[in-house]
Formats: structure tokens, sequence, C-alpha cells
């Protein structure tokens, strides 16, 4: 069985490492970016199950990069959780306007952030399979 891959664009190392260790060990793959530009490159390239989405990000914002996958055909299907330490109410309002499907607020317990993955990449699983069902 192939592992899925969740992709974590977090410019944060020490973040993104922890998230990333905290995936591996609950069985997926994993690829970091730290920046939105090779972000926005790797999920278009890789079309990860899963994308960890840092709201601020060198080279081009998390709200920007979201904005970009959610109106590619080949990427919009892909859930995304934004992340941020950011705390004024626009930032907690914001990601689910542009098409984020879950915003954790940092810090974040990491087993947390693992069942909203798993469970949106269920959900996006029996999503896919439906969908022709129904077409």
């Amino acid at each position: 069985m192939v592992l899925e891959l969740v992709q974590i664009i977090e410019d944060e190392p020490e973040q993104a490492w922890l998230l990333e260790h905290a995936f591996q060990k609950a069985g997926y793959r994993t690829k970091i970016t730290f920046d939105g530009i090779t972000g926005l490159d790797v999920v278009r390239r890789l079309k990860p199950a899963l994308v960890i989405l840092d709201i601020m990000l060198p080279e081009l914002d998390g709200y920007g990069l979201c904005r970009f996958l959610r109106k590619d055909p080949a990427t919009r299907h892909i859930p995304i959780i934004m992340v941020t330490a950011l705390t004024d109410n626009i930032h907690q309002v914001l990601p689910q306007a542009l098409g984020a499907d879950d915003l954790v607020m940092k810090p974040f317990r990491l087993a947390e952030i693992i069942e909203r993955g798993t469970h949106l990449i269920q959900q996006n699983r029996v999503r896919k399979c439906v969908a022709p069902v129904l077409a």
C-alpha cells in the first residue's frame, strides 16, 4: 500500500519538522517546503492527499497560495488545513472564506492536527468514490 502524502508548507523549520515527524509517525509520507512559491509548485506537481499551510510565508503568503490551489481544477479538491499564530478575528474567518477546509491556531497539539488531517483525507477519499457514482 502506498502511503498518502502530506505537504507541509511552513517557514519555521522546527515547526515543520515537528509536523513532519508527527505525520510520519501516523503513517503518512511527507514533503516540506519553506515558502509559498515552492509550496505551490510542489503541490501542483505531487498532488498530495493533504496540505498543511502556514498563513505567514515568504514569497507567497498562505492566503494567496490557498487562492491559487482552489482556482486550479487539478488541485481544488485537495484538503487544506491552514495554521496561524495570528489572533485577529479576520485571520480566523478569512481562511475558510478562501476555501481552506480547516484552521488550526498555534500553538496546537500535534495529535489534534493529525486527527483533523486524517479526517479530511478520509472525507476526500469518500467524496472521490461517491462522485463518479452520482454523475
